[in-house]
């Protein structure tokens, strides 16, 4: 009896049986759409929050600065939007300038670099601005170069090489927007072209 009264105390005393497995299921998933709900709320708000991006057309423009009417070297800018067949005048540049090289900068800006203005070459720089349709001045070269090629080589450098005459470079750093001394050339390079590849088109 002894015995038998201990075991009775044991089975009272032994943890009540867990839940079905199917209650824990349930729970399990409840708290899985709870999870995901919150995340979608947080996507949402990151979405509403986001920075308004550029308007498409500014990102698809093609500027034409400057060149040579005749004998006439010009100051006047073309823009021509990406699929469109017509032009349209863009802002008026500061010099008139034939022989220059233009470099897009970040967003809807344009470096147009030297050229020859009807007298003489070229050291200074314009920044064109399609958003807000000015023309600024932009840093000065080392030296003047009419028919040079640029080039942007890196986010933050921009590379201007040759002209009449000369077989130097420079290196524009974007973020100082000055200018240092670039690699020379084998030999001095007017009006040549020049396109910048990565390891993937070599």
């Amino acid at each position: 009896r002894a015995r038998a009264r201990g075991l009775h105390r044991r089975v009272r005393a032994m943890p009540p049986k867990a839940k079905d497995g199917g209650a824990r299921r349930r729970s399990s998933l409840s708290r899985l759409r709870q999870g995901e709900e919150a995340e979608e709320e947080e996507e949402q708000e990151e979405e509403k929050n986001a920075p308004e991006p550029e308007p498409e057309v500014l990102l698809q423009w093609l500027l034409l600065a400057g060149g040579l009417d005749g004998p006439t070297a010009l100051d006047s800018t073309e823009v021509l939007g990406v699929g469109s067949d017509e032009c349209f005048p863009g802002p008026r540049l500061l010099r008139r300038r034939w022989g220059c090289a233009a470099v897009a900068l970040d967003g809807p800006r344009v470096l147009v670099v030297g050229g020859f203005d009807g007298e003489e070459y070229l050291r200074s720089t314009e920044i064109v601005d399609l958003k807000a349709w000015t023309v600024t001045e932009g840093p000065r070269m080392s030296m003047a170069r009419a028919g040079c090629s640029a080039a942007r080589v890196t986010r933050h450098q921009i590379l201007v090489v040759g002209g009449y005459s000369l077989d130097s470079s420079e290196v524009l750093d974007v973020g100082t927007m000055s200018f240092r001394p670039g690699p020379r050339l084998r030999s001095a390079r007017a009006c040549a072209a020049m396109i910048m590849l990565d390891e993937h088109r070599l």
